[in-house]
């Protein structure tokens, strides 16, 4: 491959650089995705709630955004943190009615395991604006990490698979076996 400049002003001439099509550089891309395992994205509301697919992940019922609220599992008071498996969207009605307390506590039941997402899950979450038409691809790995109760888990996702392998492993459970932890085996996802 070559690189051409522009020509020389006073000569005329164009300087001419042959280089081979691939180059490798050394150092980082300062992409934090690609050189720390250790990534944790930033929490912010809009990505929890998209993480969430703007459900409360009490009731099951979709909400827009301004009335969607962060919700912590295990509260502050009782010793909880401001980290991504601790957090999930609720609406205002289920946050006020778990107040300072856990969902066992409460008695109320999570229809979702919370997680961290990836890098890249962080990237997709943040969005470009056109996250609804390939989001629902998303919600379909994000239910794949809710546990299975079937007696035989030999079918049922774990949660150090790959998204694709989750998925698969979910959509072969039986429908009785699609349930978030807490809840009974008749309220399936």
């Amino acid at each position: 491959m070559s690189c051409m400049a522009a020509p020389n002003a006073r000569s005329g001439r164009r300087t001419v650089l042959e280089v081979n099509s691939i180059v490798a550089t050394v150092g980082h891309t300062g992409n934090p995705g690609n050189t720390r395992h250790d990534y944790v994205p930033p929490l912010n509301n809009q990505t929890l709630f998209r993480r969430d697919a703007y459900l409360c992940m009490y009731c099951s019922q979709r909400f827009a955004s301004r009335e969607l609220s962060r919700d912590h599992i295990r509260p502050f008071s009782q010793g909880g943190t401001d980290i991504w498996t601790n957090v999930v969207a609720a609406c205002r009605r289920c946050n006020n009615q778990k107040a300072s307390r856990t969902p066992e506590q409460a008695r109320m039941q999570l229809i979702a395991v919370p997680f961290m997402p990836t890098y890249a899950e962080y990237i997709f979450l943040k969005g470009d604006g056109c996250w609804p038409i390939r989001w629902n691809t998303w919600w379909h790995i994000f239910r794949a990490r809710a546990r299975c109760t079937t007696a035989s888990s030999a079918g049922c996702p774990e949660r150090r698979r790959t998204p694709r392998a989750a998925l698969s492993a979910w959509r072969s459970c039986p429908p009785a076996a699609k349930v978030a932890p807490g809840m009974s085996s008749g309220a399936a996802l």
